[in-house]
């Protein structure tokens, strides 16, 4: 990003970097994926105690989002059954149908995958925490603007409940 062979990014936060600009993005709340058929399914509401050795796709350990989560896990007493680890929110939804155990995602990760698997929001209030990057020298490309305006406004709709 630094060297401007790349017009936007997208991570997560907290960075701290020179000659980059950050702009956080809304924060977006955590959810439960879960096949339709899994006995938290019937719950409006899951509450993260609920998952205590529950199966689970999480998020690669090198991940700041996973230290959240291990870290509000730990706090609450909860262990789960960590059986699957994946770089990507994506992925982790797209294991859950095949039997592999819940996942915790983004709302606007989840969403998609809303008719084909339960998506309940989490009792506990956790949210992510990511950030658009651009370069901080020269101008910027209107096409990484118009991303990042549509990118803001489907976060923003994908947050509503």
């Amino acid at each position: 990003m630094s060297t401007r062979q790349l017009d936007v990014g997208i991570v997560e936060r907290p960075l701290f970097r020179s000659a980059i600009a950050i702009e956080p993005l809304d924060p977006v709340q955590f959810t439960a994926v879960m096949p339709a058929d899994h006995r938290l399914a019937g719950k409006e509401v899951v509450s993260l105690k609920d998952l205590d050795g529950e199966r689970m796709v999480m998020l690669a350990r090198q991940s700041f989002v996973r230290h959240q989560i291990d870290d509000l896990l730990a706090t609450l007493g909860v262990a789960p059954n960590v059986v699957l680890e994946t770089p990507s929110s994506s992925n982790a939804c797209a294991l859950v149908p095949a039997g592999a155990g819940i996942t915790l995602v983004g709302r606007s990760t989840a969403m998609p995958y809303a008719g084909s698997l339960v998506v309940r929001p989490i009792k506990e209030p956790f949210a992510s925490g990511y950030a658009l990057i651009f370069p901080d020298s020269g101008p910027r490309m209107q096409l990484a603007d118009a991303f990042a305006k549509d990118l803001r406004e489907e976060i923003r709709i994908a947050d509503q409940p």
